[in-house]
This record gives C-alpha cells, structure tokens and sequence, in this order.
C-alpha cells in the first residue's frame, strides 16, 4: 500500500495545477462544421460569444468536421459563429447551456453565392447529460418560479425524479443514504463530510440552506453520471454555481415575511377544536448586486442575506393518550422548582434561528485562453432546536440545545486553453466549518420519566450537548487536462486530492441521564431503571472545555483517464477509469488492556476481523471503470443513453471518527440498568450536572479504560456501489420532450455494525437466540480471564465497524414529460417508482446509535437485508407555470404550481421492550420486530393476562383486541406465523399542492426598465383549500411502532423445553385501527398545515 501511495503521489506531482473533485462548474459546446454537401470541413474556425460578458472562446474544427470548447462559463445567451474560407460564414444566437451540458451543434457552410435554408442545430435541452448517465438540470427559470417557503435547496432538489426529500431536510437520491450524497457550490465540498447533519450541507443543524437561492445560477443532481471525473458519492452528485457579473450592473433587494396570519388552523381532531398557530414572526431580507469592473474583462458579483425564523411547534394535548397528564406536568414542575431548574414551556416549543449569508466573486478574462474565477461564501447560523411534543412524549423548551454555526468556503479556478486541442480546468477550494451545540436554560440532568402505557417525560438539559463541538477543515485539489487526439476521440486525465482535518469532542450524557419507569417513581425519591453518563478520561473538565477531543486527519487521493469517442455526429461512447485511495492519517490512542487481556476474551466468540485498539484502518485502493453511451437517431427526434459503472463514495467521518473518540482512554463513562442499581445501597437523583456519580461512586474504579469502543475492521473498505441505466428520450415537438428511465444499484461494499460487548445464549419458543444465560442474566464478557471474577470496564458496547457480508440493492423507474420555458410558460410531469434494500442504513451520526436503532428478529450483530428507510416507493410531481405580461409588457403576472405525491415512509412493528436483550443487559429497546401471531393458540403461548385499576384482562380478551387490528392491517395480516419485516409497512400516501402568484411591475428609469415584484407562495395549499386534504403522517415512534407491549419482566423464570418464554401483552383494546396510530405532522416547518410566505422583490 506504501506504493500505491507513492504512485499515486508521484502522479500528482506531475500536475501542478490542481482543483476539488467531482465539481460541475462549466458546460462545454461540441459539434461538426460540414458543407453543403455534408463533407467534413477541416480546419473551420469556430467563435463562441457570451453576451453578457463578452468573453470569447474559439477553436478550429479538426478531423471529421469535429470541434469542442471546454470550460464555458454555463447560461448564456450565446452566439456562436463559424467561418471557414471561400464559404458563407453561419452564425446561430440564443444558445443557452445548462449546467455541466455539452450542447451540440451541426452547422453547414455553403459557398458565398448560394444561401442555405437553414442551419442544422441539435442541443441537449433534457434532463440527462452527454455522457450517457442520469441527470438533472434546474435552471434560472425553475429557481425563479418555483413556490419555496423554506428556500432551502430541497424545494428544488425534489425536481429530480430519483430523489426523495424527507420532512426533515434529508435528501436520498436513488434509495442510498442521504450522508453518502457530495454537495458542491463552485466545485468546493459544501456537504457535511462529518455526517452529522441531516440535510447533507454544512451547517445543516441550524435548518438555515448552506446558500442563500438568490446567489445560486443553477444545479446539476447527477445521479449515474458516468463521466470519471465525478466520484465521491454512491448517492447523488448536487452541483451548484453562484451568479457572476456581467458588462451590465443587475441586482436586487427583497424582503419575506411569514407569520401566524399567513398559517392554517390545526390539521387535525375535529374543526371546533383546532386553533390557528400561536403568533409568531419570520423574516428574511437580503441584497444581490453584480456587475462590471472593467468591461469585457473583469466582473463582480455580490449577495447578502438575513435570516430572522421563528417556527411555532404547538402541541394538540388532546392527542395525548393519558388524560392526566396535566397534573403530573404540575408535580413535575414543583419539584424541579425546588432544585431551581425552571424546564421551559410544552404547548409550544418554538424552533429559533437567525442566519447571516454572503456570497462573493470575481470573473476576470484573463486573455482569450485563460478565464479566471475566485468565489468566498459565509454562511453564520444560530438555532435553539427543539423537538415538539407527541402523542407519546411531552417535551419542554428547555430540553433542546443551541447550535451555532459557522460555515467560510472559498473557490479559486483557472480554466485555460492552451491549444487548439489542449484544454485544462484547475480549481483550488478551501472549507471551514466550526459547529457548537449548548444548553437551553440551566444546565441539569436529562430525565425521562416513562409508563407502561408507552408515554413518557422528558426534561433536562439534551444529553447529547453537553460536550460537543466539531471543527472541521477541508482543503481540495483537482486538475482535468483534456486532449483532443483527432478521429472523434477527446482524451482527459485528472488527478484528485482532498485532505481533512477535523477536531470533534464528544461527551454525551455528562450531567447525567436518569430513566425512572414512571413519573411516580422519580417524584417519590425512587431508584432510577437506568443510568448512564460519559465523562473525560484526560482531565477533570466538563463540557467543551474538556481536551478529550478526538482530532485526526485523512487524505484522499485519485487519478482517473477518460476516453469520449465521438463514432459518428450521432453516437458518443464515454468509457475510462478511476481509482481513489482513502486512509486515515492519525493513529488512535491505545488502550493497552483491550488489546493485551480483551481481544483474546473477544476472539472466544467473536472475529474482530483484524481490529485493535490504537489501529487505524488499512488504506483502501478502489477502482471504478464506467462506461456510457448517447445515440441520437435524428430522424425519429429519439436519443438513446445509458451505461454501466462503479462509485466509490465517502462514509461520515463521524463514524470511524469513533475510533479516535471511544478509545477506552479519552472517554470514560457508566451504565447501569435496573439490577445494578438496585444493587447499590444507597442511588438516589442528583440535581447538580457537576455532582454526577462517577465510578467510585458505583463500585467501580476511576480509571482508563472505560466508557465505550470503537473498533474499525483491518481491511474496511468505503461505500461503493454498481449503477446500471438505460434512457430513452423522445422529442414531441414545440419543446416538449418524453424521457423514460431505468436505473438499478448493486451495492459493493455496505456497512455494517457489530456489538462484541457479549455473547450469545439461551434461545426463546419463538426461536431467536438470546443473549441471556438465564430469564435475567446478560452474557457479558469477562475480559480479564486472568482475574478471578468477571472483569468488564466497558460500560456502554464494543462497536466494530466493519462490511456487510449481504449485498443490499436499489431501482427505480421513470416517465416524465417536460416542456422547456418558452412563450412565458413551462411544464413538467413525473411518475416514478423505486425501491431499496440494505443490510445497514446508517441514521445516526453515533457508532453505537446506528447500531441500536436498525429493527430485526435477529439481533443487531446479525443484521439480515431488509427494506432501506430510503426507499422511495410510488411518487408524481407535476410542475407548470404561466406568465401573463399585459398592457405593453409593463405589467405580468406569473402562477405556478407544483404537486407532490408521495408513498408514506416505511415503518417497521416492534416491541416496547427487548427479547434479543443484545444491549448491555438493558430491557427497554424497542427495536425487536413483533411476532405475528398466528390464532389465540399461538398468542397464548406467550401471552400473560394484565390488570389495569380493577379490571383484570385475559389472554383471550386481549387477542380478540390483537386479531381484529392484525385482520384490519393487510400487511399483518400476511405475516401471521412469522416475524414482521423491517420497514414492512407504509405511512399513507400523501398529496400536496405547492403555489405561488408573482405580480411585476415593470419601472421605467431613464432608458432602462426595473421591475417591482410582489410575491406570495403557499405551502401545502391543497390543506387551504380543505381541512383534511394535504396531510403527512408519521407514527409516534418515528419510524416504529410499539404494537405488543413485553412486560417489566420480560421472560418468565421456568424454562419451556430449555427455551425462555416471553411474558407479552396486548393493551390497545380500544382496537384502534393501523390508520389510527398515526400522528398528523402539525407543526409549523413539517407541516399537514398550509402556511404561506410574502416577498417584496425590487429587480434592476
């Protein structure tokens, strides 16, 4: 590996100018010049002119007729002329270039006495690009007149057939996990490389876009680009340029606003009891501005918002299931009182945030071979993030974190023809992100107070903001060198180098985290269920002051050659490879007796598959061939693209991070269930953060190790996948366009997750092996054999990341209907259809909560393929929008429209406690999937009867309950006898109309015309039109449901032939159906309620 390391190394030293991988920032023209007689014309000269700025780019026409200008700025409108001697020069005008297209031209030059009719023009105006692969443009008009309340890069994102935008911002494209996506503006890194945001961009946290819309030119999403020089991802590819100067001074001044007036009533419970949003006030101005320095060869371009956003989160408590909670809230209160933590409101639970954007950049004509582009964006963001009440979990304000933001990027590129046939694109990027989280209010304890009946309280400062700060920088280098070698072959090669440097402290839980099994129970002074917290192994500080830090550095380096084989003026064949190598530069810290006394403990039960403490990951070398193809058959107007290749992607960083943070030696910690808490003689609540129990306290010694693992398997390699498409494009005529796609992904290397904290024991009468000797004893390790007595200082889990041995897959499917702007109006219609299936999903930025959080019947070291929470399943959108202009142009009126159907999430049934009992002996996961009983024999086998206040419940009483729901549930219903599947469900589909209505008033000053515009977009507004329409569910449990309760008690004590039996209930006798489980989504951000936003726009 230390060769390939030189190699590669030694390659990139040959290029010397070098830039950021996979960025679009350009477009390219290409085409033939012939005569009149469609002979090949060699040595034509071919002038392409950008209006705006005046910059110029040429070349000759070489074999063939053939010619192409690389590295053109994207828009336009451009002119292109060509000449050639003793023939008419042809000029066309009004070329537009999408973002990352090669638009195509023919031309036919007849002699200068004979004029032809026409010029043959052919140009790429559809969603996919040349190199055969999947992808779509969203140009200015879709930007201008798409509705966005948001304005977050979702609201245009979403136009994108294969991706899915979940309602917290994430983005999936093509089933894969929104993490593995690249975000890029002006070809710097812009995603979150840690993985800790949901939307995939820096600063994601705060909900505010890493950019403001109005200083981004355009998108490319790719989703199977087959061009080599694009990696980095098994997602998608998101590309976005922001706007440049130009010879003529443009900008703009806008203010929106949003506030309870422009909101619907409460969605759901009935009409007389729905109220309108508690007031609130949301505001966003900003100002662009752009023009010349010196014409034709320098250019600004400058933008500025604020951002002032207070969402209303109210809760229905008429949704709660317990009609007392009034009264447990007031005892709650007062004795909180009395340790002088006030928790905060929980009727409504406010999200706040206040963000500053720029964006900056300069575009200089160096000369007619060189353009010049440098670009800066700042991004400072501010949110107190709050999670709403449920119909399960009462919340209060108090109990969320503020997380302030700070985002600077900075691109430098040089795009230089050097010859005729030589081109080269080099670009310098450099990104710095520096995230924080806070308490809200008074620093105290985390506490959760749950019930039987499956509600709970939460209150106390959020467990996981107690230490936690992330700083990232990022520095990347490209350079792409392309060569035309003459007979339609265009040759590029490139080199890739990106390098990491992260710092992340991470100490959860360190004021402590109480569990009580009820309300009762804390408020009487009673033992907890549960206790957990984290603490510094290096010093004696709390929170960020701590130097428990994980800091390391990676390095990733690439090559990749390329081919683009134009056969003939209507077939292109892009074929080439690419090879990346990934590897950690810091060595972890050691903890000498994981590897001295417990890996060989381990190793009795447990391949670790290479891994040790202190170890870092063997350098990965993955090799990508792609191949792709466009046809064009000219005479039916029908293009023909597809390809076939592999995707090395990135994994957060956040994830092996882990091994560089849960050493054993950095972050200590103690978890106690519920025996060995009543173990101690005396353990009773602390209220002071800073006066938690530390191990002494508990019995156990106060020194490394401790806390938890994280190992990294010896030969681990990234996510890579394999994507196969096939698309076929027709032209209708009058600019509509029928594309019909199919996708499919075979995934590579997939990631999964082991717990080596255990072993395995007794199995259950429902045939799952458990990790119990008896009905209550966790088989954990003895990791010191040479000790008497059980010897385990870990308190949490030893967490092993390694490759899944299942290999998970995705398709999808597509038809749409697009009409390109044009006579003031576009249109645009998609079905599509896609599925996905994974071993491992990969939800959580914490080892140890990817881990506990995936759903099985199996345990979750023994993960089976199962359905991927990104799978996309049924989906239409249907985009049209109408300019009127009136009264000589000086008045127009725009309306738009856009509908989003979609499939529910997927959601899995699952017990309210463990069976498996995988997790540190604890009983209260809810992640063990249900057995689906087959008929009262079979629910009685592991049914026991319950009593609540007087009334005793029999087993047959509770399955005339269980079977009327299981008959009511179609998918249940086919599961009787067996386990339910994960994500075997689906939430209800949903149908939602965006709208938007824009006024211009055009100004006369002087001779130039300014524009005035009023703007109103309505979110959801199928819920304006009727109360019930435009709803979204989710189920209470995110993306779970607990349908069978396992008792506090999970098994009985008398073994049933050698195997546990389980002591199940069934408490939902008021036989609700699956429809009635779900929660409306209410508040304000994910709304089943419309709301609306005002914009006052001024255009000059």
């Amino acid at each position: 590996m230390l060769k390939i390391r030189k190699l590669l190394l030694a390659v990139l030293a040959m290029f010397f100018t070098l830039a950021v991988a996979a960025q679009v920032t350009t477009s390219n023209l290409a085409g033939v010049v012939l005569s009149d007689k469609k002979e090949p014309l060699v040595g034509a000269t071919v002038v392409a002119k950008h209006q705006p700025t005046g910059s110029v780019y040429q070349t000759t026409t070489i074999s063939r007729g053939a010619f192409t200008l690389s590295n053109i700025a994207p828009g336009g409108p451009y002119t292109i002329e060509v000449t050639f001697a003793g023939l008419q020069a042809q000029k066309q005008e009004e070329i537009y270039l999408n973002l990352g297209e090669t638009f195509r031209l023919e031309f036919q030059l007849a002699p200068a006495n004979v004029t032809l009719q026409e010029i043959v023009v052919t140009g790429s105006r559809t969603r996919s690009g040349a190199k055969g692969g999947m992808e779509t443009n969203i140009g200015r008009d879709r930007l201008a007149n798409l509705p966005t309340v948001g304005r977050q890069l979702t609201d245009f994102v979403r136009l994108t057939p294969q991706a899915r935008v979940t309602y917290g911002g994430g983005i999936s494209i093509a089933g894969q996990n929104n993490r593995y996506n690249q975000l890029m503006i002006d070809g710097a890194v812009n995603n979150d490389v840690f993985g800790i945001s949901e939307t995939g961009a820096n600063g994601g946290q705060t909900g505010s876009p890493p950019i403001s819309i109005d200083a981004i030119d355009g998108f490319q999403v790719g989703v199977s680009p087959y061009d080599v020089s694009l990696g980095n991802f098994t997602g998608g590819s998101i590309n976005a340029t922001t706007k440049s100067g130009t010879n003529k001074f443009t900008g703009s001044a806008y203010y929106i606003f949003r506030n309870q007036t422009l909101a619907g009533i409460t969605p759901s419970g009935t009409k007389a009891a729905a109220t309108k949003l508690p007031g609130f006030s949301a505001q966003t101005f900003g100002i662009t501005l752009g023009g010349p320095i010196i014409k034709n060869k320098a250019f600004f371009f400058v933008s500025f918002e604020r951002q002032d956003d207070e969402r209303p989160q109210p809760f229905d408590a008429t949704t709660f299931r317990v009609n007392t909670f009034r009264d447990t809230i007031n005892l709650i209160r007062n004795k909180l009182s009395g340790f002088g933590y006030e928790p905060g409101d929980w009727e409504n639970i406010p999200d706040l945030v206040v963000s500053n954007k720029i964006a900056a950049k300069l575009t200089f004509n160096l000369n007619t071979k060189n353009k010049l582009n440098v670009s800066y964006r700042y991004t400072g963001s501010e949110r107190s993030l709050t999670t709403p009440s449920s119909s399960t979990t009462l919340r209060f304000f108090n109990g969320g974190y503020l997380f302030p933001s700070k985002t600077h990027s900075a691109s430098i590129e040089l795009l230089t023809n050097f010859t005729n046939n030589i081109s080269n694109k080099a670009l310098l990027t450099y990104t710095n992100v520096n995230d924080d989280r806070d308490a809200l209010g008074k620093d105290f304890p985390r506490v959760t107070l749950n019930s039987i009946n499956g509600t709970s309280y939460v209150f106390g400062t959020e467990e996981f903001s107690t230490g936690n700060q992330l700083i990232q920088n990022n520095v990347a280098f490209f350079d792409e060198l392309k060569f035309r070698l003459g007979k339609g072959h265009e040759l590029k090669a490139g080199v890739d180098l990106e390098f990491s440097n992260s710092y992340n402290l991470f100490i959860r839980q360190n004021y402590g985290s109480y569990t009580y099994n009820s309300a009762l129970d804390w408020l009487n002074n009673a033992k907890p269920a549960t206790y957990n917290r984290s603490f510094s192994l290096i010093d004696d500080k709390d929170g960020d002051g701590s130097n428990a830090a994980a800091k390391f550095n990676t390095l990733r380096m690439g090559i990749f050659v390329a081919d683009q084989w134009d056969i003939t003026n209507d077939f292109q064949l892009n074929y080439g490879v690419r090879l990346d190598n990934f590897e950690f530069l810091t060595i972890p810290n050691e903890d000498t007796f994981f590897n001295k006394y417990a890996i060989p403990q381990i190793s009795l039960y447990h391949d670790l598959l290479g891994a040790r403490s202190g170890r870092r990951p063997d350098a990965q070398m993955s090799i990508s061939p792609r191949i792709g193809f466009t046809y064009n058959i000219r005479e039916q107007k029908v293009r023909i693209k597809g390809g076939i290749g592999m995707f090395t992607g990135r994994i957060p960083l956040v994830w092996p991070g882990g091994a560089y943070n849960n050493t054993g030696v950095n972050v200590g910690g103690i978890s106690l269930n519920s025996a060995a808490i009543n173990a101690l003689p005396s353990f009773t609540f602390r209220p002071d953060p800073f006066g938690q129990y530390d191990p002494q306290d508990v019995g156990q010694t106060f020194r490394p190790p401790s806390g938890q693992i994280d190992l990294i398997a010896a030969n681990f390699k990234l996510p890579k996948v394999l994507k196969t498409s096939l698309g076929i494009e027709k032209e209708l005529g009058n600019r509509w366009n029928l594309t019909v796609d199919l996708l499919y992904q075979k995934n590579i290397n997939e990631v999964d997750y082991k717990n080596v904290f255990a072993y395995k024991g007794l199995t259950n009468i429902l045939g799952q092996t458990t990790y119990l000797s008896n009905s209550t004893t966790y088989n954990r390790i003895d990791m010191n054999g040479t000790v008497a007595g059980s010897q385990n200082p870990y308190s949490e889990g030893i967490f092993l990341i390694t490759n899944a041995k299942q290999k998970g897959f995705s398709y999808n499917f597509s038809v749409a209907v697009d009409k390109a702007f044009a006579k003031g109006w576009a249109a645009n219609a998609i079905y599509s259809y896609g599925d996905s299936y994974s071993v491992f999903d990969g939800t959580s930025s914490q080892n140890n909560s990817n881990w506990r959080f995936m759903e099985t019947s199996t345990g979750r070291s023994d993960l089976q393929m199962s359905r991927s929470d990104f799978a996309q399943l049924h989906r239409i959108t249907v985009y049209a929008s109408k300019k009127f202009s009136y009264l000589k142009d000086r008045f127009a009126t725009t309306i738009t429209a856009f509908y989003n159907g979609q499939s529910g999430s997927p959601y899995s049934y699952v017990y309210s406690r463990s069976l498996i009992y995988d997790r540190n002996g604890v009983n209260n996961e809810t992640n063990d999937l249900i057995y689906v009983p087959r008929d009262l024999a079979d629910w009685s086998r592991m049914a026991v009867p319950y009593t609540s206040g007087s009334t005793t419940y029999s087993v047959a009483d509770q399955w005339t309950a269980l079977d009327a729901y299981i008959s009511k549930d179609k998918y249940l219903n086919s599961r009787r006898g067996q386990f339910a599947e994960r994500n075997g469900s689906a939430l209800p589909f949903s149908n939602i109309v965006d709208a938007r209505i824009q006024q211009d008033f055009v100004l006369k000053t002087g001779n130039v015309n300014n524009k005035l515009s009023v703007i109103i977009d309505i979110f959801n507004f199928t819920n304006m039109l009727n109360r019930n329409w435009g709803r979204v569910y989710r189920t209470p449990g995110v993306d779970q449901y607990q349908l069978i309760t396992i008792e506090s008690t999970n098994y009985s004590s008398t073994l049933v032939n050698g195997q546990l039996k389980p002591n199940m209930t069934y408490r939902n006798l008021s036989n609700r159906t699956a429809g009635d489980i779900l929660d409306v989504r209410s508040d304000a951000y994910n709304a089943s309620r419309w709301r609306g936003q005002a914009t006052i726009r001024y255009t000059f």
